[in-house]
């Protein structure tokens, strides 16, 4: 394409027809497809497995919670040690 010395040259539709836009191969094309769907599966399965880890923390910290105020473990002796507020 053609430069005229600025940063936003004014292109009509000759110039857009003639341009030369380089497009793999159909073979290139799916393998690269392929590659991104796998990437989403993988990213897709790290969501879920977080999802599960943040449903099954909140559930224990609810079974704390309900120890604790049902007098199940004893809370005025924990040290508190490693929690922060």
């Amino acid at each position: 394409m053609e430069g005229r010395g600025s940063t936003r040259a004014m292109i009509n539709l000759e110039i857009v027809k003639s341009a030369v836009l380089p497009i793999p191969a159909l073979s290139v094309q799916r393998s690269v497809a392929r590659a991104t769907y796998k990437g989403w599966e993988k990213m897709r399965a790290a969501i879920d497995a977080c999802d599960r880890q943040l449903d099954l923390l909140a559930e224990r910290r609810q079974a704390l919670i309900t120890a604790a105020v049902t007098g199940q473990i004893d809370v005025s002796t924990a040290s508190g040690r490693g929690i922060e507020d």
